[in-house]
C-alpha cells in the first residue's frame, strides 16, 4: 500500500512540474545578447521556470565578481529575493571572491522576486547596471544598461 502512495506522489509532482512552462528572457531586444571583446566572447540569456534565472557563457579570458554585478529591477516596488550565484553549476558562497575565467564556462544568477504590492511579472524589467561584474584586462565588459524582460 505504501508503494502504491509513493508511487502516486511521484506521479502528482512529475504532472506538476511538467505543467509549468519555462518562458524566456527578451536581452535588448532578443534572445540572447553577444558581447564580443579582446578577451573572449560572452553570451548573455535567460528564463523564468520557478525562479528567474539569467546565464552568461564565457569564452576566452575573464575575471567576475559576483559583489560588483549591479542590478535594478522596474517598478521599483518589486525587488530581489534569494539572490544566488553559480559558476559551472556549482553555487558560489564567497561572492566577494575574483573568480578567473580562462576558457569556456558559465557564470549564472538565480533570484525570486518580492514585493508588498501586487504586480505583473511579465512587466518587470530587469537592468544589468554598469559594473565590474566581468572585467577583461582591467577594464569592465558591461559599459551600457542591458535591458531583460520576459518575452
Amino acid at each position: 500500500m505504501m508503494k502504491i502512495k509513493n508511487l502516486a506522489l511521484i506521479l502528482f509532482v512529475l504532472s506538476m512540474v511538467s505543467c509549468h512552462k519555462s518562458k524566456p528572457f527578451v536581452i535588448d531586444g532578443k534572445e540572447a545578447k553577444d558581447l564580443s571583446t579582446g578577451c573572449g566572447r560572452i553570451t548573455v540569456m535567460g528564463l523564468t521556470l520557478f525562479h528567474e534565472h539569467i546565464f552568461a557563457e564565457l569564452d576566452g579570458d575573464f575575471t567576475i565578481t559576483p559583489s560588483d554585478m549591479k542590478i535594478q529591477l522596474i517598478p521599483d516596488d518589486v525587488e530581489i529575493a534569494n539572490l544566488t550565484f553559480f559558476h559551472n553549476d556549482v553555487e558560489i558562497s564567497n561572492l566577494t571572491k575574483a573568480i578567473e575565467i580562462k576558457g569556456n564556462s558559465k557564470i549564472s544568477i538565480r533570484f525570486d522576486y518580492k514585493s508588498d504590492t501586487n504586480f505583473d511579472r511579465n512587466s518587470v524589467l530587469i537592468l544589468l547596471l554598469p559594473s565590474n561584474f566581468i572585467m577583461c584586462e582591467d577594464q569592465p565588459i558591461i559599459t551600457d544598461t542591458i535591458k531583460i524582460k520576459l518575452k
